[in-house]
């Protein structure tokens, strides 16, 4: 089954000369349905019973990145280095990321993205994205 945004995300792909096919659909769906951050390999898991193959999850993540309908989370869990991913709303936010937990939240700040834009631009740099993930311990896990 696949939810209205999901079947749009796939449209437009589809306009912009990507190929529509079945499995990318299944995992447009199936990282759309995630409410929390997620590890590719837990979407490879889910959508393995579906014959769904890792390098199709893979590309397909990649490809909703550079599409901004995902986001990249990059961190440290566990002591080595993680990616996992959360859906893009309809504006830019940052995350705080428990180093002991894995929890991730995300933060707004009014003003946030003017200054750092102005920064960019005070320096001769013609910003193009950035991110700001925030690592530390959260409260629950400093009880």
């Amino acid at each position: 089954m696949t939810s209205a945004r999901a079947t749009v995300i796939l449209e437009q792909l589809g306009d912009g000369g990507r190929r529509r096919t079945s499995p990318r659909a299944a995992v447009i769906a199936a990282a759309l349905r995630r409410t929390h951050p997620f590890t590719a390999q837990q979407l490879v898991r889910s959508l393995a019973r579906s014959g769904i193959g890792r390098a199709t999850v893979f590309r397909t993540l990649d490809l909703l990145v550079s599409e901004g309908v995902l986001a990249r989370i990059h961190g440290i869990e566990h002591g080595s280095r993680c990616v996992r991913y959360t859906a893009c709303g309809p504006t830019h936010h940052h995350h705080l990321m428990c180093r002991s937990c894995g929890r991730v939240e995300e933060i707004r700040a009014s003003g946030l993205e003017e200054r750092i834009d102005a920064l960019a631009r005070a320096r001769g740099f013609e910003p193009l994205g950035h991110g700001i993930e925030i690592q530390g311990i959260c409260s629950e896990c400093r009880a």
